[in-house]
């Protein structure tokens, strides 16, 4: 099951707006987003900017270090998070501006468990992680700082597209990132969830 996310609605704040809205202590409130609104966050995060750019992969929304992209992001939702979308988790893919189903299940709720959340609040859970390998080809053992670098640029990116789409976005540094990746099936190493949610 493959989800077109092109030609996404934009929010309706300007920059300056956002980011005043960004720190903003809201009370997050469980609401059923649209695809397009989930569209618009997973396009801040890792979206392309530009196809032909001479590097070897598309430009996207966050700077990667050496244009590696080692970053993958994954949406962790149950039924009522997103309008059309089934339980389960699914993978972005930036280039092909998709969402693919994986995994289908409660999935939502044992993520929510495993890191203590509490999930009537949040509607989905952006998770972003990263293949090291990517980037520590080029740059060893410093490639690991620009990962985590990185993982900062896509998560500021989406937090402020939420706060343009008047969603709340909450970071979540990962502790269990074993048992996440079992539960999962990741290949990746997963770092920082995104709690989304609509604003009270």
């Amino acid at each position: 099951m493959s989800i077109p996310l092109s030609n996404l609605p934009s929010g309706n704040l300007s920059l300056t707006e956002a980011l005043e809205k960004v720190n903003f202590i809201r009370t997050p409130k469980r609401k059923k987003l649209s695809v397009g609104e989930l569209g618009r966050v997973l396009w801040a995060a890792q979206g392309v900017t530009k196809r032909d750019s001479g590097w070897i992969y598309p430009l996207r929304s966050a700077p990667s270090a050496g244009g590696l992209y080692p970053l993958e992001v994954y949406v962790v939702v149950d039924a009522e998070g997103v309008d059309g979308l089934s339980e389960g988790v699914y993978h972005y893919d930036p280039v092909g501006e998709t969402l693919t189903l994986i995994k289908r299940g409660g999935y939502f709720a044992d993520v929510a468990k495993l890191l203590g959340l509490e999930q009537g609040e949040s509607s989905l859970y952006l998770l972003i992680c990263a293949i090291y390998s990517r980037t520590t080809v080029k740059y060893g053992e410093r490639g690991i700082m620009y990962v985590h670098n990185e993982v900062g640029h896509a998560a500021f990116n989406a937090m402020v597209e939420c706060a343009s789409l008047n969603l709340v976005c909450e970071p979540i540094l990962i502790r269990s990132t074993t048992t996440l990746r079992a539960m999962l099936d990741l290949s990746e190493e997963p770092l920082l969830l995104l709690k989304i949610s609509g604003a009270g």
